[in-house]
């Protein structure tokens, strides 16, 4: 792929999901809102949503590629992903959310009370989004390429559809 194609698709893509988002938090107004798009959920679909969110098709896709090209020690990234989950079951969790905070970067300002701990996990966590993202980018690609879909329309397109449902919840 051409670098300036690609970085105007980032662009555009970033813009519609400022755009999409921007109207769809119009109707935000709680917590349940923001976490459940208002919407009550049960217990087995938050704990495969949650599932889904750290072995989503970036993980699986990009581990097995990896792991193709360098051996078993790539399975090492998605073991400490399931680990995660495994040690925020055992009550790490709960515990959290007794501190009635909505973000980590939050988590860190009420038991440190340092609004500067605050700013600075929240950057990190901007950063590491967005680098999730360019990797789904291109994982998605690599993807469709491998079912023979290697046309720029059809990424942008398929693009599109992902962020528009993701956003509309």
């Amino acid at each position: 792929m051409d670098l300036t194609i690609f970085i105007i698709v980032l662009f555009a893509l970033q813009g519609i999901c400022f755009l999409v988002g921007s109207k769809s938090s119009k109707s935000i107004h709680t917590q349940d809102d923001y976490f459940l798009a208002g919407k009550g959920v049960r217990f087995f679909p938050l704990m495969m949503t949650f599932v889904a969110t750290q072995v989503g098709g970036g993980l699986v896709l990009g581990s097995a590629e990896e792991a193709y090209r360098y051996g078993w020690w790539v399975l090492f990234y998605p073991t400490g992903a399931a680990l995660g989950l495994f040690f925020l079951s055992l009550g790490i969790g709960a515990r959290m959310s007794t501190f009635n905070v909505s973000t980590v970067a939050q988590l860190f300002e009420t038991v440190y009370g340092s609004t500067t701990l605050k700013k600075f996990a929240s950057a990190l966590s901007i950063l590491s989004l967005y680098m999730i993202f360019i990797g789904q980018l291109i994982a998605s690609q690599k993807f469709l390429i491998s079912l023979g879909l290697d046309s720029q329309f059809i990424f942008i397109a398929f693009w599109l559809i992902v962020i528009v449902y993701t956003v509309m919840g």
